[in-house]
This record gives C-alpha cells, sequence and structure tokens, in this order.
C-alpha cells in the first residue's frame, strides 16, 4: 500500500535521462524531463521486433517521483486535496 496526500513536499530527481536500458539500476528521473519526452520517441539501437522494451524501460526506468506528478495533477484541479492510497500488487 502506498499512501501520500496531495499536495505535498516532493523531492524531484535530478536525472535528465538513465540509460535506455530496461532493469538498469539507474532510475528515474526529474518530471521536466519526463514530461519532455515523448513515449513515442525510440530507444537507442531500437528496432520493430523489440519495441516492447520501451514500454518497459518507461514503466522501469524512466519515471519521476510519484509526488511530482500528484502535485502536477493537483496544480491543474484534476486532483482534489486530501489522502490517497494505492493498492500495489506486485
Amino acid at each position: 500500500m502506498f499512501r501520500f496526500s496531495v499536495p505535498d513536499h516532493a523531492e524531484d530527481f535530478e536525472n535528465d535521462t538513465v540509460p535506455e536500458e530496461v532493469n538498469h539500476e539507474e532510475m528515474g528521473v526529474s518530471f521536466a524531463a519526463w514530461l519532455a519526452r515523448s513515449p513515442e520517441t525510440l530507444l537507442d539501437n531500437e528496432d520493430e521486433k523489440r519495441a516492447w522494451e520501451r514500454d518497459m524501460w518507461w514503466m522501469r526506468n524512466f519515471y519521476p517521483n510519484i509526488q511530482m506528478i500528484a502535485n502536477d495533477l493537483h496544480e491543474k484541479g484534476l486532483l482534489p486535496a486530501g489522502e490517497y492510497s494505492i493498492d500495489i500488487d506486485w
């Protein structure tokens, strides 16, 4: 269970990018970098048969701090202030 409040303090990641390799040990990018990159942008050395790796890379390596997303949605009027929880089933 992941619990968070909106709005709340958020620590943004410092990285503007991470290696374009699924499951690389370096993970997490700044909110600005995440917003600036299109999910359609091909990874280095990507070919049509391995396009699924791009989705995995976005989910496992190229992501911002969840609180940054929550605060942004709140500022845009899309997420009311309050207490939230996400039930994550791995």
